[in-house]
């Protein structure tokens, strides 16, 4: 296959010829190399992306148009079917008659080799009146070890969801859902303590977002010791002395007396290592949503 700027290659490519990819600035958001294509494909199309050994993170913007010749006819875009696979994720979309827009994430990280797949297809014809999808029936968080898990009534293929951070009223992190992803909400881009509002919109295949379902939360957490080292702070035996100054460490947790972790050298056959899970505290954190109302109550 023919490699592509940004490592974006397409993956089945019949009947779409000047796909052309090209660095056009910074992103509004996320602040990352943005891209456009060129017109809209006919049929299924496949585009493998994928992170170079350097890269642990990136976001594609991809702009596809409407051919001049189905406008001059009458023929506009009214749907489109898309998923991605692997590690892609799809950040936001936007389609309209002559054109389509979509921003993809893609991330290395546990069990993500960074690659993914994008699967497109899109639908013309005559516009007909459609009305919107009701918003999303009665959105739920519950925590998991890593991320919070997001469940919702829904009848169209794709949710939209938004959250913002209350105090500023902006979007912190935003992501297109369909049947194929995981429903979660990464603990990286909260913080404990904060309130925030999710806002979950629904279509089918003619991406008309219905209005949103709204969620309120904050974020409480819990503190237990570390089930790795068993609260110790160290994989393996911890030292009785630390190897920088001599003197002995506090409870025999790692650190020096300014609190910051050393990482001793095994002598012999002895292992020694600060634990990486709690960072040598010997504890963990593990947020937990707390659901609150999404509207303030406002006095008469």
């Amino acid at each position: 296959m023919t490699d592509f700027p940004g490592s974006l290659r397409p993956g089945v490519f019949p009947h779409f010829i000047g796909f052309l990819l090209f660095l056009t600035g910074a992103m509004l958001a996320f602040g990352l190399p943005s891209f456009a294509a060129g017109v809209i494909p006919e049929g299924t199309q496949v585009f493998d992306f994928r992170l170079e050994p350097h890269d642990t993170l990136r976001v594609w913007t991809i702009h596809f148009d409407l051919p001049e010749k189905d406008v001059m006819t009458g023929v506009f875009l009214v749907g489109r079917e898309v998923t991605t696979s692997d590690a892609l994720e799809i950040v936001r979309e936007s389609l309209d008659r002559t054109s389509y827009s979509i921003t993809l994430r893609l991330k290395r990280g546990y069990m993500a080799y960074g690659n993914g797949r994008l699967y497109l297809e899109f639908f013309k014809g005559t516009p007909a009146p459609t009305e919107p999808l009701s918003p999303p029936g009665l959105p739920q968080l519950s925590a998991h070890p890593r991320s919070f898990s997001l469940g919702m009534d829904h009848q169209g293929s794709h949710v939209a969801v938004t959250v913002f951070k209350r105090a500023l009223g902006e979007p912190v992190w935003e992501r297109v859902f369909d049947e194929h992803c995981l429903w979660e909400i990464p603990h990286d881009s909260l913080v404990v303590g904060g309130h925030y509002l999710l806002m979950a919109s629904q279509c089918g295949r003619e991406a008309r977002y219905s209005p949103p379902a709204l969620l309120g939360f904050t974020v409480e957490a819990t503190q237990e010791p570390c089930s790795i080292c068993q609260g110790s702070g160290w994989l393996g035996d911890p030292p009785s002395h630390s190897p920088k100054d001599g003197k002995s460490l506090n409870g025999g947790r790692p650190g020096t007396e300014t609190g910051l972790p050393i990482r001793p050298r095994p002598t012999g056959k002895n292992y020694s290592e600060i634990c990486p899970y709690c960072r040598g505290t010997g504890v963990r954190l593990y947020p937990f949503p707390v659901i609150e109302p999404a509207t303030p109550n406002l006095p008469d």
